[in-house]
């Protein structure tokens, strides 16, 4: 590989960083999609939630790290770890390095002035892409962000500059692709739902279940269903207080129950069927004692403008690359999509929302 191919190589090359505490498998999956063989992930979490990444792109096998907790909240700043996979793959990058850590071999090789020949040396030639000087770390939620700059800035080698190359995730230019169903799916997940072909299912679109607070949102379903609309939420059976706005939907408002179904955090798998998704901003602003997840106290929004820039677009996205209606706050930045035909926005007026759910 000469110099020139190497320089190709490494223009673009990118370390995806990622924290389960505010993402989920919308973001996995979006990584495993975009990611290039070259690209390398890190993720904050669990080995198994690091291992779902192999579920939706197998081969980025062998350049996944994986850091855990430890205590129940912090995270070390030693090696990361292989991330748990079933499917093997090429050797794991910290096997080419002398020490843990790459700062000090990338020293190592640098000449007097600093630059380096990556055309004669053997180390940067068996190297990956996202190893490299020139390589971004592109983060994927405020947690993931204030973890990498942490992790960067402490240790026995900490980075004088820990943001520079840091690069905060938008939305996507392109939609996600839609997903191909067959003739009669759409009635058959219908039917498993329960959800009769008058009634309007509505997707509470979430990275992670547990940050929705739905709250407001049950209140305009209320207003909407006295006023006649027959709407059936559809939500993740990690959402808090789920058990209790079914009963309040039922008794206040007549209306029939909450729908609980896994698939809800997997929006692809169940939009096709439904006819709307809203994604409403981070419910830690309201009830941070509820709907906290699994961040610490110190990592959750405390402004609107927070709540809703540590919300993922991607349900919403999805919902329009399906055809679906997206009900979405407006504090939530769809990038080039927040002029599409099917988007519609809404704030902290009830009333308006519940308008925009009886479309």
């Amino acid at each position: 590989m000469n110099a020139a191919e190497r320089g190709a190589r490494t223009a673009a090359a990118v370390r995806h960083v990622v924290c389960f505490e505010d993402s989920g498998e919308c973001t996995l999956e979006r990584i495993a999609r975009e990611a290039r063989e070259d690209d390398g992930v890190l993720v904050f979490g669990p080995a198994a939630f690091a291992a779902r990444i192999h579920a939706y792109a197998p081969r980025c096998a062998g350049a996944i790290d994986q850091v855990a907790r430890v205590g129940g909240a912090n995270y070390p700043t030693g090696t990361p770890e292989r991330a748990v996979t079933a499917r093997g793959g090429p050797p794991h990058w910290t096997s080419l390095l002398a020490e843990p850590t790459p700062l000090a071999e990338l020293r190592r090789h640098a000449n007097a002035d600093g630059s380096i020949d990556f055309s004669h040396d053997a180390f940067f030639r068996s190297m990956p892409a996202f190893l490299a000087p020139d390589a971004k770390a592109r983060v994927y939620g405020r947690a993931a962000e204030a973890l990498l700059v942490e992790r960067l800035s402490s240790g026995p080698d900490p980075d004088p500059d820990p943001r520079e190359g840091l690069v905060r995730a938008r939305a996507p230019l392109e939609l996600p692709p839609a997903p191909s169903w067959p003739a009669g799916r759409r009635e058959r997940i219908r039917r498993e739902l329960g959800i009769t072909p008058r009634e309007v299912a509505v997707l509470v679109g979430c990275e992670r279940g547990e940050t929705v607070d739905l709250s407001f949102i049950v209140r305009a379903v209320g207003m909407a269903v006295v006023g006649g609309a027959p709407i059936r939420l559809v939500v993740s059976p990690e959402t808090p207080r789920s058990r209790e706005i079914d009963a309040f939907l039922r008794a206040a408002a007549g209306a029939k129950g909450v729908v609980v179904d896994a698939r809800a955090e997997r929006p692809w798998e169940l939009l096709p069927a439904l006819d709307a998704c809203i994604l409403d901003r981070d419910g830690a602003l309201e009830r941070p004692d509820v709907c906290g997840g699994w961040r610490p106290p110190e990592r959750l929004p405390r402004t609107v403008e927070e709540a809703g820039d540590a919300v993922s677009p991607l349900p919403a996205l999805w919902a329009l690359a399906c055809g679906v209606r997206a009900i979405v706050h407006a504090s939530i930045d769809l990038g080039a999509h927040a002029a599409h035909p099917l988007l519609t926005r809404f704030d902290r007026d009830v009333a308006e929302l519940a308008r925009a759910l009886k479309v």
